[in-house]
């Protein structure tokens, strides 16, 4: 892979006045657009745990994405709402399944 993700920024105002979750309200928001280079075929067995540890930069990123998403009262497809760092996680692994299923599905 000779070219290097992409990164696209752009400001989005979210204000959610039925949050679930007790979150500041009129805080700005931004989206970032990530490619991911992911594989159209894989081999052998696919993990389902992971352990890390963050390194600072990664860690406050991962807690800018966590305040975002409580203040929009995300889900997961589990019907829980995202609360903690964890759940980041997961909502982003549910969000690239959804997206190389779909591809898959499409044959695109």
């Amino acid at each position: 892979m000779d070219e290097l993700p992409t990164l696209e920024v752009y400001q989005e105002q979210s204000i959610s006045e039925s949050s679930e979750i007790s979150q500041p309200k009129n805080k700005e928001l931004i989206s970032l657009g990530i490619t991911i280079p992911i594989a159209t075929e894989i081999d052998g067995y696919a993990t389902r745990r992971i352990d890390t540890a963050l390194n600072h930069k990664e860690a406050i990123a991962f807690k800018a994405i966590l305040t975002a998403l409580k203040s929009q009262s995300a889900k997961l497809k589990s019907g829980r709402y995202v609360k903690k760092s964890a759940d980041v996680y997961r909502w982003l692994a549910e969000k690239i399944a959804e997206q190389y299923a779909n591809h898959n599905r499409h044959g695109d």
